[in-house]
């Protein structure tokens, strides 16, 4: 989900696995410096993905970073 955190100037891309917040990739740097930040630990369990298939989440992190460098919709 793209979406636009008052804390940042420019747009961020939040990652979700089964419906859980991984984390989210900020560009506030760049397209070519992005950066991932998780989820915060002591949120609750049913509300943050704590374990999740490499391959999924490899595929879920490209997906935001294509998304919020305007490489797909």
């Amino acid at each position: 989900m793209i979406a636009s955190p008052y804390e940042y100037e420019e747009l961020v891309a939040e990652m979700y696995l089964d419906g859980k917040f991984i984390g989210q990739i900020i560009k506030e740097k760049g397209d070519d410096q992005m950066e991932i930040e998780f989820g915060d630990p002591a949120a609750a369990t049913d509300a943050i993905c704590r374990k999740a298939d490499l391959d999924g989440f490899l595929e879920c992190v490209q997906t935001a970073r294509d998304r919020l460098a305007g490489r797909m919709q």
